[in-house]
C-alpha cells in the first residue's frame, strides 16, 4: 500500500542539544497517535514511525507491569507484535529480539488461555506464566538485554539513536504541528467515510 504521509514531523525541540531520549521517542509516537486520530491507517503512515511507537509501548508496559501486563493489554495483536519484531531488530538489539520471540512462542501456544483470562479478568495466573518466560524473572532478563549497555543503557536510548538516524524527519515548532497534521488529514481520499465509520462506531445506528 502506498503510504499517504512519507514524512515523520515532529517538534523541532526534541532534536534540540541536551534533549533527553524520552523526549524524542515521545514526539514520534505523539505524530503517530495524532495522525490515527485523523483516521489514517497504520499502514499509511511512516513504518518505522509506527515502529518506534510501539516499541516505546512496549517498554514502557513491561516496566509498568511486567511482559504480562503488556501481552494481556495489546491482546498480543499481529501488527504490534510484527511493529515490535520489527523494531528490535533495526535497533540492532539481538538479545532483546531472542527474548521477544521466546514471548511470542509462549503466547501463540497459550492464546486461548490468554483470551479467556482477558475475558474473564482473571490475568494474574496467566501472568505468572508469561512473567517466566526467558527462565526466570522476565523483567529481570527484560533489563539486561541490552547487546552493549555501554553505548545504551535501555531501549528507549536505542530507539532515540534509531530515530536520529531517520532521513524522513521534518522539523517544526510545536505551535506548527496541529496544523500540520491538520494538513496531512486532506491527502486522505475518503476521509469523510472515515469520520462517518468512526461515529457509527462509537454511537451506533440511531433512528427516530
Amino acid at each position: 500500500m502506498a503510504k499517504l504521509v512519507t514524512e515523520v514531523i515532529i517538534d523541532k525541540t526534541a532534536f534540540a542539544d541536551g534533549s533527553e531520549a524520552e523526549d524524542i521517542v515521545y514526539c514520534v509516537g505523539d505524530f503517530v497517535r495524532a495522525l490515527l486520530q485523523r483516521y489514517f491507517t497504520e499502514d499509511e503512515i511512516p513504518d518505522e514511525a509506527v515502529q518506534s511507537h510501539y516499541l516505546d509501548y512496549y517498554e514502557c508496559q513491561v516496566n509498568n507491569g511486567n511482559i504480562g501486563q503488556f501481552v494481556t493489554n495489546s491482546r498480543w495483536a499481529p501488527n504490534i507484535v510484527a511493529a515490535i519484531r520489527n523494531a528490535l531488530h533495526a535497533i540492532g538489539e539481538r538479545k532483546h529480539a531472542k527474548l521477544f520471540d521466546q514471548v511470542d512462542q509462549f503466547v501463540q501456544a497459550t492464546l486461548p488461555e490468554m483470551n479467556a483470562s482477558v475475558r474473564d479478568g482473571t490475568t494474574g495466573d496467566y501472568w505468572t506464566k508469561v512473567n517466566a518466560v526467558g527462565g526466570g524473572d522476565f523483567y529481570d532478563i527484560f533489563s539486561d538485554s541490552m547487546d552493549d549497555s555501554k553505548t545504551h543503557a535501555r531501549l528507549c536510548d536505542a530507539n532515540a539513536a534509531w530515530i536520529k538516524t531517520w532521513t524522513n524527519v521534518s522539523l517544526v515548532s510545536e505551535t506548527q504541528l496541529e496544523s500540520e497534521y491538520d494538513e496531512l488529514a486532506k491527502s486522505i481520499p475518503d476521509l469523510d467515510i472515515r469520520r462517518r465509520r468512526q461515529w457509527k462506531l462509537c454511537h451506533g445506528n440511531i433512528s427516530g
